[in-house]
């Protein structure tokens, strides 16, 4: 696998990827460092499955490659996010301390999360940035 780092892409990088129908998968594949290859290989499918996602391509005499919830939670596995952030967060605008502390509240027991919360809202109120 490609050890890229992560890093923010300008604008219309963002609004290129948006012009494609899976442009969520190509922003964050991109954003984990991964090339075409890499997110086959790791979902054991090939680079042209991948590519026909990202794109939206239709090949003759095959139907046209679409994205079903297992593939979606896979490939937010791999990238490292959920599902539904995959689908709904461009990744280029992420805060970074925000999103690890949204990958170890992730996962904490239902417990865990609270007693984060209920700090995180305590820190806020002594610190007079309680919104």
């Amino acid at each position: 696998m490609s050890t890229k780092p992560r890093k923010s892409r300008p604008a219309e990088v963002y609004e290129d990827y948006r012009s494609r129908s899976g442009w969520y998968l190509a922003a964050w594949r991109d954003y984990a460092g991964l090339t075409l290859e890499d997110l086959a290989a790791e979902l054991g499918r090939s680079k042209g499955y991948i590519s026909d996602l990202e794109t939206g391509a239709v090949r003759t005499g095959r139907p046209a490659t679409r994205f079903n919830r297992d593939l979606i939670e896979q490939v937010a596995g791999v990238v490292g996010t959920t599902g539904g952030r995959l689908i709904d967060v461009n990744p280029f605008n992420l805060n970074d301390q925000m999103e690890r502390l949204s990958s170890v509240i992730a996962r904490l027991d239902e417990a865990g999360q609270q007693a984060v919360l209920s700090m995180a809202e305590s820190w806020a109120a002594r610190t007079g940035t309680d919104g």
